[in-house]
């Protein structure tokens, strides 16, 4: 009981600051007394406290268009600080947590189970989750690295698929590993009446995850079962980025993967949404977000049966920085 408390508590002081830096970044912007807009000609114009404007950029192709650069899981783009499109790299760092629930089939060495904790059992199910994205973009070219590792244990809503010949109390242990790792293009770059970015990209996904089933009976002895695999999904994808407003981004991602190419899974489906807010600090942009995994994966036979069919929902924030 103390360890979930203690857990409990990081998780929840870690949103704290998240959402402290947030209404702070909101409450500090909107007193700055030098704030820039688009003018009429697509000039990125800055408005002094005395009224004075000084033009700092002409030039309203789209390919040269003013924007800020990726931020986020999903590469968010905006328009104050940057080119959308240039010659210049462009780096994004953005570590972030995902608290996503598990709810599916999952079996280890022939034993099978059904697993049922949703995002909302978060606080009994997750022990530990770290995310980290970065990309790089030039011209319109891009590149991303997201990483995510996330421990799970699961002692409820859990039952074997075979009659017990007593009461039993399952453990579930489940460790993923996930690289993901994408190669784009930007197909559509917005101007002023449509401030709306189009991306596509292919990659992959390597996956590495441990089952540990532990079974608990009354009467019998105890089962213990640990396995763990390693395969890599082919990926294909896109993703909207929105302007809300000058500072206020919406971006949508999906892919789908696996084909049941090689060892690889049957199929597999990743979507998320975020919703950030850039700042003026160094482009630092807190986000908030949903994602959803789902991977259909099984290999071997008998007791050698390894599967990993399940849903992953939950909520993503963390923080964008720009270099």
């Amino acid at each position: 009981m103390m360890e979930r408390l203690k857990k409990t508590k990081i998780i929840l002081i870690f949103a704290t600051i998240i959402f402290s830096a947030f209404i702070f970044t909101l409450t500090s912007f909107a007193q700055e007394l030098n704030t820039f807009k688009l003018n009429d000609k697509g000039s990125l114009t800055v408005l002094g406290s005395s009224g004075d404007n000084n033009s700092i950029y002409t030039d309203n192709s789209p390919s040269t268009l003013m924007a800020k650069s990726a931020l986020s899981s999903l590469g968010y783009s905006t328009v104050n600080q940057r080119p959308l499109v240039t010659d210049d790299w462009q780096f994004v760092l953005t570590p972030y947590i995902w608290f996503a629930g598990l709810t599916g089939d999952i079996s280890a060495n022939g034993q099978q189970v059904d697993v049922s904790a949703s995002f909302f059992d978060i606080f009994d199910q997750l022990d530990f989750a770290f995310q980290i994205h970065t990309e790089a973009m030039k011209d319109r070219y891009f590149l991303f690295v997201d990483w995510t590792y996330m421990k799970l244990s699961i002692d409820k809503d859990v039952e074997p698929r075979f009659p017990l010949a007593s009461d039993a109390n399952i453990d579930v242990g489940v460790k993923t590993n996930l690289l993901d790792f994408a190669g784009g293009y930007r197909i559509m770059a917005p101007d002023t009446q449509a401030p709306v970015y189009l991306d596509l990209y292919a990659g992959g996904r390597l996956w590495n995850v441990d089952i540990d089933l532990d079974i608990d009976f009354d009467n019998l002895p105890s089962q213990s079962n640990d396995q763990s695999k390693t395969w890599v999904d082919l990926i294909v994808g896109a993703r909207i980025l929105a302007l809300l407003s000058e500072n206020v981004i919406f971006s949508l991602k999906t892919d789908i993967g696996g084909f049941d190419i090689g060892s690889s899974s049957k199929f597999s489906w990743n979507i998320a949404g975020n919703i950030g807010y850039e700042t003026g600090w160094h482009g630092v942009t807190p986000f908030i977000g949903w994602r959803t995994l789902y991977v259909d994966y099984d290999s071997g036979s008998g007791d050698n049966f390894f599967e990993y069919k399940v849903w992953m929902n939950g909520i993503q924030t963390g923080l964008g920085f720009i270099f």
